[in-house]
């Protein structure tokens, strides 16, 4: 089954990495948060801390937005939620880095991020597992995210660390994710459903006929 899948189904694997890069870089980032906050910001390790935790509430709310919206267009709403996210990120670190930001503008701004990343969460991994078909659909989502999060997602606070290390940049958390959001647009846009996805649901189900005197009559 997996020579099948990588056989058959290398573009989507591929298109489904990139897709996962975006996703699992900016989750690297905002749970970065309360070491960048600390370390970069120069702020209290309380402070750090609240980063973080307020995100996930935000992230939730996003969620359940996402859910809702995804009725009007999966592929749509991934891309526009992406770009929505794009637009606000160097604005929102612009401030989050100023000498005259305040704590509760930075926290706001935060959730303010993970609201919108989180819009795209769950309509994503939908969108991924359409990519395949039955048969290989549960490994084909598997070996996407599992190569997604470990290339990029792993990396992601080790290579952002050190880039701020080595640029004295505090900016590089936003142009970091910026450029994997780019990424997973285009994967995003280079992505179709499988076959089996495209009407709603799977192969055909054969429909059963009564015929008189012969018995059932099967029809597809």
């Amino acid at each position: 089954m997996l020579a099948d899948l990588v056989r058959h189904h290398a573009q989507s694997i591929v298109l489904g990495i990139l897709v996962i890069c975006g996703g699992t870089v900016s989750t690297y980032v905002f749970t970065y948060m309360t070491t960048y906050a600390i370390t970069t910001l120069h702020l209290s390790a309380a402070v750090g801390t609240t980063l973080t935790l307020m995100g996930s509430p935000a992230q939730i709310a996003g969620f359940a937005l996402g859910v809702w919206l995804d009725r009007f267009g999966r592929k749509r709403l991934l891309v526009l939620s992406r770009l929505l996210f794009l637009a606000i990120m160097y604005p929102a670190y612009t401030i989050i880095t100023s000498p005259d930001a305040t704590v509760g503008g930075i926290v706001a701004i935060n959730m303010m991020l993970n609201f919108m990343f989180g819009v795209g969460i769950g309509p994503m991994y939908a969108f991924l597992s359409e990519a395949f078909p039955q048969s290989v659909r549960s490994s084909g989502l598997g070996i996407v995210y599992a190569l997604g999060v470990t290339i990029f997602g792993g990396s992601t606070q080790f290579v952002v660390a050190w880039l701020i290390d080595a640029t004295k940049n505090p900016m590089i958390p936003a142009w970091y994710q910026i450029a994997a959001n780019i990424v997973a647009i285009i994967g995003v846009a280079l992505m179709a459903s499988h076959s089996e996805t495209v009407e709603g649901g799977g192969p055909p189900v054969p429909r059963v006929r009564p015929s008189r005197g012969t018995g059932p009559l099967v029809e597809t």
